[in-house]
């Protein structure tokens, strides 16, 4: 089948324009399985309208897949009103982290007609296969559809666990235009060739305000195929750069430990940055050390609040105590520290919001 994948225009300038991973990785697995794939990131694009109408006509999709954030969830909604209105006869799917939303409030759009909830490299071969053969699509695990009036929720799908098999096809995209862009809040790199990653999926952690879409058990992509892809972006591409944007990426610190140590053995002279976040208390003197040998230069830590009530109630599981010395070490090794912090909780108090903006400002 013909597979159109497209990412919503971004009509704000805060919303990053880094490589879409998600949709990435759903090509790539498409790709090997034999389907015919078109990427079309409107986020970087100049000319929206147009390229998206040359898309559809040119390239003419069985299915259109438009992948969404909750930030970007009403560009995506505009999105499917135009796909329909040029191609009404395709299938047009949502997937992404918006998807882990309640059907009935995505599927009530009427140019919506399927959405992937969760990881969608296996749910989606398994959907085009049932579309292709008209199977019944309460067979395929992770969907959402409507039917007869219905909202039809699936069986949800088994996590994937074998991420060394997910490789990505680079080449459904125009890498060197990501190279080009203004960046936002979240992404400041020390240089222009730099590139996101992923090394994981999934959190043991239950803090209240998190997506959870991947999760409570962590799966981790092998050191030795993380270095074999940094090797590759950095000897096809030039890239010389990396932010890393796990959910958990420290947590299991041998593993941390073993991927800066890789980095150092094979010469690699990199420079490492992670906007995501980090846990502030999986960093010890060693784990500090082994950062800065390895070109990490810039940390995120998620600290949420200072207020102790307030880490409680939103089960955070931090000893905020400790962050003093940690934030003390990364800056003495040379490593930008910035710290992610919330405010106005249900039931936080002024002068809860007040503390914790003092101990931000300590830090």
């Amino acid at each position: 089948m013909k597979v159109l994948l497209l990412r919503p225009q971004a009509k704000s300038r805060d919303i990053s324009r880094v490589m879409p991973l998600g949709l990435l990785a759903v090509g790539s697995v498409l790709k090997r399985a034999g389907h015919a794939i078109h990427i079309l990131d409107l986020r970087i694009s100049q000319y929206p309208e147009t390229e998206l109408k040359n898309a559809l006509l040119e390239f003419n999709p069985d299915v259109v897949g438009i992948g969404l954030m909750t930030v970007e969830s009403d560009f995506a909604f505009d999105l499917a009103k135009q796909v329909k209105s040029i191609r009404n006869d395709a299938t047009l799917v949502f997937g992404g982290p918006h998807c882990a939303h309640d059907p009935k409030y995505i599927l009530h759009d009427p140019n919506v007609d399927l959405m992937v909830i969760g990881e969608g490299e296996l749910t989606i071969i398994d959907l085009l296969e049932a579309l292709e053969k008209k199977r019944d699509l309460n067979s395929v695990k992770g969907i959402a559809f409507k039917k007869g009036g219905d909202y039809i929720k699936t069986q949800p799908r088994e996590k994937i666990l074998d991420l060394d098999s997910l490789s990505q096809e680079y080449d459904l995209l125009d890498v060197a235009r990501y190279f080009n862009f203004d960046c936002s809040h979240e992404y400041l790199p020390a240089t222009r060739r730099f590139m996101p990653l992923t090394t994981s999926r999934g959190c043991p952690f239950t803090c209240i305000y998190c997506h959870d879409i991947f999760g409570k058990d962590i799966r981790y992509v092998s050191p030795e195929v993380m270095l074999k892809e940094m090797k590759f972006l950095q000897d096809t591409y030039g890239v010389n750069e990396f932010h890393i944007l796990d959910d958990s990426f420290n947590i299991d610190m041998k593993r941390a430990k073993k991927i800066f140590d890789l980095i150092v053995e094979r010469g690699m002279n990199v420079k490492i940055s992670f906007p995501n976040g980090v846990r502030a208390d999986y960093i010890d003197d060693e784990m500090v050390e082994k950062m800065r040998s390895a070109g990490v230069y810039r940390i995120a830590l998620g600290i949420e609040s200072g207020s102790l009530r307030i880490q409680k109630m939103i089960s955070k599981s931090l000893d905020i105590k400790i962050l003093k010395d940690v934030v003390r070490k990364l800056t003495q090794a040379n490593i930008s520290v910035n710290g992610f912090f919330m405010l106005g909780f249900p039931g936080e108090t002024r002068e809860e919001m007040e503390q914790t903006i003092r101990f931000a400002c300590e830090l």
